[in-house]
């Protein structure tokens, strides 16, 4: 995937599911029965007992009306700007989706037909068939540039304030960005952020999560696609993908809160650390093997 899932992308994913499934890939109590949301925001969680908040967290806008239907699947959609009015043009469609767990990522992966990457796939779309350069970032070199504000934030058109940034990192926005924002008709690869096959934000804006070389669980994986199959409770079904636990997966390259040594494409200090969480640093992408 040229992008991270995007949260518009996500919205897509959890409209096409039974009420069963978008329980499991959301964070707020969604089951049969309930029909009153508070924590409308519903993928938004900052530690394991929350459920939620009223609040787009982390730039986190996906939610769901606060009066649902007792049983019947939920419409989801994206309001960054909090006025009830759902998609509209500053509601935050485009930007990375924040607050995916393992298992959420994977459910979308196989709904998709994709697959995750592995560790090594993940260097070589940074690198490609070039010389290592010492303590390179995803775009091949070892300068880097820190947005600190942006333009017409939460639109299509989402850009950085600052003119040659080419990376979220930092706790220079507290949060994930548009995805791809800093590509644009004129910029190098440098200046877009985008690796050598031009894959943007591998880098930076949220944490990338490949299959580990780390652990047993991470080496047993064959690279199967998904086929567009959910179990029944919402989860991935793929055979020697890791389970829903994490455990085979781990992180590479940072987001939008980490130092920069951290978004190096050759740090590998998170590399094996899987998990089950969502975290305001977790967002999703996908790859397809070549037929």
């Amino acid at each position: 995937m040229k992008y991270e899932i995007s949260q518009q992308a996500y919205v897509d994913f959890l409209n096409l599911l039974t009420r069963t499934q978008q329980n499991t890939r959301t964070s707020a109590a969604l089951g049969s029965g309930v029909t009153s949301v508070t924590n409308r925001y519903v993928m938004v969680t900052l530690d394991a007992g929350s459920n939620g908040y009223t609040t787009p967290e982390r730039r986190s806008g996906i939610r769901c009306d606060a009066v649902i239907h007792a049983t019947n699947p939920i419409t989801f959609y994206c309001d960054l700007n909090m006025n009830d009015i759902p998609n509209e043009t500053d509601d935050g469609q485009n930007i990375a989706c924040v607050y995916l767990s393992w298992a959420d990522a994977m459910a979308y992966l196989d709904w998709a037909g994709l697959r995750p990457m592995t560790e090594l796939e993940f260097e070589k779309a940074c690198r490609g068939p070039q010389t290592p350069v010492a303590n390179e970032y995803a775009w091949g070199t070892a300068s880097i540039t820190l947005n600190t504000g942006l333009t017409n934030g939460g639109t299509a058109s989402e850009v950085s304030s600052v003119s040659n940034a080419n990376c979220t990192y930092g706790n220079g926005i507290l949060g994930p960005c548009r995805g791809g924002m800093f590509a644009k008709a004129a910029t190098t690869r440098a200046q877009s952020g985008a690796t050598y096959y031009g894959i943007l934000d591998m880098s930076g804006n949220l944490w990338e999560r490949p299959i580990t070389i780390g652990n047993p669980q991470g080496r047993a994986f064959d690279g199967q696609h998904g086929n567009g199959l959910l179990d029944v409770t919402g989860n991935a079904n793929v055979s020697n993908w890791p389970g829903t636990d994490g455990l085979g997966s781990g992180f590479r390259a940072g987001y939008w809160a980490s130092a920069s040594v951290i978004i190096r494409m050759s740090d590998r200090s998170d590399g094996a650390h899987g998990t089950d969480r969502r975290r305001e640093r977790f967002g999703g992408r996908g790859i397809r093997t070549a037929p």
